[in-house]
């Protein structure tokens, strides 16, 4: 019965427990705080055990700390010790050491705690006034007083009879002292060895399995050995043991022949007669009884054990159970070295992992001419220079090892030093490829595990062509990049980084090649602080180009905009004004001998011109003001000019700084507009920009004539009207007409008073800004004013009845016949326009239908324009004539 004790039980819920994999378990809900549930069977061993509620049994357990319960075998009981001190020695299977149990062993007294010493054996207390032991009756019961054995047996503890199964070894010396383990059942602490005839002897109880018997001297030969308990009951005939002779032994040859005074070496043994026997030893200088290992009549080993330095003889050792000493004498020797030592150092303290590197050890003792190191456990063959050992370390994995030294291939010192094994570099990039030929350029190696821990190895940088090798120092900024500092060299050169002078890296393909040299004797540049500036520089540059950039004072990596052998082309940089010096720089470092000086001068800006569009012949007067307006002194007398675009037009500058010039002949679009003083440029920073453009035509107008009073609406078409160019028309001399822009084919505009006559219609240019503007062109479109000296006289009739139908004649003073009038048309009130005809009598309209009233009348010869008559018009209503 398991009691689980916790809390939060409910008796409410079904609860189940589980162990291992086996459940639910239903038990007994005995309180909120415990529960019980009867252990399953299963198979030896510790489980989980747990809690939950059966209709969510595996989805929901108990909280709080995994908990585990231990099945083991069944306890049983071999033999009973009374140990005469109130305590008694309980042996036998399936005990657990640690579990608190209480034991009873007879003849009525009470439980009384235990101890479990061991899985086979218990410690029981017995009260101060026992009745003693009694071995038909034992109690061992657990702390909640579940039985662990519960025994009455009456199989005669003490008196039964051994069984006996295999000894370990199966032979030994005549002489005696062979250890032999018996292997079987049933033993106790009395059992009892007997060999042969011979009396018996106390055994050493290991365990009810096990006892160990000491071989006696006997003759050489089989000899049974028995065991009983109680001098009676013999296990007969028991198991054969051989003893055999081993005085005729002889050692011819020790191998190695040296080995360290502390011991621990593995000697091998030639010679005769070496019997197959465990407890066969070996005399080694004043060391007597070292145990060895048979491995044929010839062949023996053993280990050797501490000794002071020198040589000493070895022999077969042979001894009996009263330790009279026996040898084999032999001529063969072994010789006691002092041990060699390892200081703290190797050179170097690390390899690439392909191995291959010479490492330097350092350290005190070495001899022999069978060195060999160990790295880890990889064995190289060494030698011995001056004081110290050297060794090539082997192909590795990665990490850090150990080495130590051997002085016969087998024994290595007991000190050992670290060494690290490092994946080989892994070269990337190299940067810049290119150098000149004088050397110092710095080359900056990019990649993975290039440097690492440690001091004693060196790197370098190595630089290989036809001709040689040339070392330079490295410079480590990090594992992955380091920087190295070329020599002198010329054509292409191999470069790699080369470690312990031994191991070299991959390595990249690099060129040497001569640094421009500049002419200086051609005058000096200036330009605005702006930069932006185009800079020539003259000189030999019969290289590689892709390497050149310019560096204007401290300013470098400046590309190139063109190069040729013989001349380079930068676009140069902002600088404060000053005179800087110019030259350039190979890979952005290396600057070439001579250099060139570069006038920066203070800022000049210039402002939008006046005008933004100009007609694709030139001739446009374009007005820029620039500022400040007095010129630096170097500049005030150079010439000055407008740059349109690449065209430069000749320009003139003012006091004010007003620069006046005439634009030249384009094709349309837009350019970029600047100043050119000398060889200074001077563009506005946000581009400024003038419009080329068509010239406009007008291709027909309507209505094409009008009152000298104005007012008509005009519709002028044409092509390449724009809406900021042509926004004013002008009638003859008049003033601007306000225009109404459609599209680039048609315009609006009110028609102007003018004088009666012919005003031909005209437009300003394009960028044009007022009359006085001497680009203010003619459109060669004539628009005829006529003079209207009054209103129309009067009309008649003056009146009609609501049908309408009857034609009203309206009368002018002006002689129709004397000029040509188009769009004439009448108006009754709001009826209009009613097309009208002239005749001779006047302009003619036939009057429409309306209700009766008086009305407002109008007239009109032409245009859109009416005029209203002096007499108004009278509707009355339609008589009727019934009869007559």
């Amino acid at each position: 019965t398991v009691t689980a004790a916790g809390h939060s039980f409910s008796d409410s819920h079904d609860l189940a427990c589980k162990f291992g994999s086996i459940g639910p378990v239903v038990g007994e809900w005995i309180a909120a705080d415990e529960y019980r549930c009867l252990a399953p069977a299963h198979v030896e061993g510790w489980v989980n055990f747990d809690i939950g509620m059966v209709s969510e049994f595996g989805a929901m357990f108990a909280d709080g700390p995994q908990v585990t319960f231990l099945y083991t075998t069944e306890a049983s009981v071999t033999t009973i010790i009374n140990n005469d001190n109130n305590t008694a020695t309980v042996t036998g299977t399936g005990f657990v050491p640690g579990q608190d149990v209480y034991c009873n062993l007879g003849n009525g007294d009470a439980l009384v705690p235990g101890i479990v010493l061991s899985d086979g054996s218990v410690l029981c207390g017995l009260p101060e006034d026992n009745n003693g032991v009694n071995e038909y009756d034992i109690r061992i019961v657990d702390s909640s007083g579940n039985n662990i054995v519960s025994s009455t047996d009456a199989n005669d503890i003490l008196t039964r009879k051994v069984l006996l199964d295999h000894l370990l070894p199966l032979s030994g010396p005549s002489i005696g002292g062979t250890a032999i383990v018996v292997y079987g059942d049933h033993f106790s602490p009395s059992s009892l060895c007997r060999f042969g005839t011979l009396a018996p002897f106390r055994a050493a109880f290991i365990s009810p399995s096990q006892v160990m018997c000491e071989s006696p001297s006997m003759e050489v030969g089989y000899h049974d050995l028995a065991v009983s308990n109680n001098a009676f009951d013999w296990s007969v005939p028991g198991l054969p043991f051989e003893f055999m002779n081993t005085s005729s032994s002889v050692i011819h040859r020790v191998v190695p022949k040296t080995g360290p005074s502390q011991g621990g070496t593995i000697l091998s043994f030639d010679g005769l007669a070496f019997r197959n026997d465990v407890s066969l030893a070996f005399r080694i200088g004043t060391i007597s009884n070292v145990l060895g290992r048979w491995l044929s009549m010839n062949a023996a080993s053993c280990v050797s054990p501490a000794h002071s330095a020198g040589s000493v003889p070895v022999n077969v050792f042979h001894h009996n159970t009263a330790f009279e000493i026996k040898l084999s004498q032999s001529a063969a020797t072994f010789e006691y070295k002092v041990i060699a030592t390892l200081s703290s150092m190797t050179i170097p303290e690390s390899s690439f992992v392909t191995g291959g590197t010479s490492v330097t050890l350092f350290g005190e003792n070495f001899y022999g001419s069978h060195l060999s190191c160990r790295f880890g456990s990889t064995t190289t063959n060494a030698f011995i220079f001056g004081s110290n050992t050297v060794c090539n370390a082997p192909a590795s994995k990665s990490g850090f090892t150990v080495i130590d030294v051997s002085m016969n291939l087998q024994d290595f010192t007991s000190s050992a030093l670290e060494f690290h094994y490092v994946a080989k570099p892994k070269l990337m990039r190299a940067t810049p490829l290119t150098f000149p030929t004088i050397g110092g350029s710095l080359v900056y190696v990019t990649g993975s595990n290039m440097i690492w821990g440690g001091t004693n190895y060196s790197a370098s940088c190595g630089y290989t062509t036809s001709a040689g090798t040339a070392k330079s120092s490295i410079h480590v900024i990090s594992s992955a990049l380091v920087v190295c500092v070329t020599p002198e060299g010329k054509d292409d050169t191999a470069l790699q980084l080369v470690y312990n002078d031994v191991e070299q890296s991959a390595d990249f393909q690099i060129t040497f090649i001569l640094l421009p040299g500049l002419e200086t004797d051609h005058p000096a540049a200036r330009g605005l602080e702006a930069g932006g500036a185009v800079v020539d520089i003259y000189g030999d540059f019969s290289t590689d180009l892709s390497v050149i950039s310019c560096k204007v004072g401290t300013i470098s990596g400046i590309s190139l905009t063109q190069g040729s052998s013989e001349k380079v082309e930068c676009i140069l940089p902002a600088h404060s004004p000053a005179t800087v010096p110019v030259t350039v720089a190979m890979n952005e470092r290396d600057n070439a001998a001579t250099t060139l000086l570069y006038e920066y001068i203070a800022n000049i800006d210039l402002t939008e011109p006046y005008r933004t569009s100009v007609s694709l012949d030139g001739g446009s007067l374009v007005e820029l003001m620039i500022s400040p307006s007095t010129l630096p002194s170097s500049l005030a007398t150079l010439p000055v000019a407008c740059v349109f675009d690449l065209h430069a037009a000749v320009a003139k500058v003012e006091s004010n700084g007003l620069v006046l010039c005439l634009a030249p002949a384009h094709s349309s679009g837009f350019v970029a507009v600047g100043v050119q003083i000398h060889d200074v440029s001077v563009w506005d920073s946000s581009q400024i920009q003038l419009s080329y453009e068509p010239h406009a035509q007008i291709t027909n107008l309507q209505p094409y004539d009008g009152a000298e009073a104005g007012g008509e609406i005009i519709k002028l078409t044409g092509v390449h009207f724009n809406e900021v160019t042509h926004n004013k028309f002008v009638f003859g001399s008049t003033k601007f007409s306000p225009v109404q822009f459609v599209s680039s084919a048609l315009v609006v505009i009110e028609q102007p008073a003018n004088d009666a006559g012919s005003a031909v219609l005209s437009f300003l240019s394009s960028g044009s800004t007022s009359l006085t503007d001497d680009e203010f062109e003619s459109s060669g479109i004539v628009f005829e004013y006529i003079k209207e000296e009054d209103n129309p006289l009067h009309v008649s009739p003056q009146e009609s009845n609501e049908d309408g139908g009857s034609i009203a004649i309206i009368y002018y003073k002006v002689d129709p016949y004397q000029q040509s009038f188009d769009n004439c048309a009448c108006k009754f009130g709001s009826l209009g326009p009613i097309i009208g005809q002239l005749t001779g009598n006047g302009l003619e309209c036939r009057v429409p239908a309306h209700i009766a009233g008086t009305i407002p009348m109008y007239a009109r010869l032409f245009g859109e324009m009416f005029t209203s008559v002096k007499q108004p018009f009278s509707y009355h209503e339609t008589v009727e004539v019934s009869s007559s």
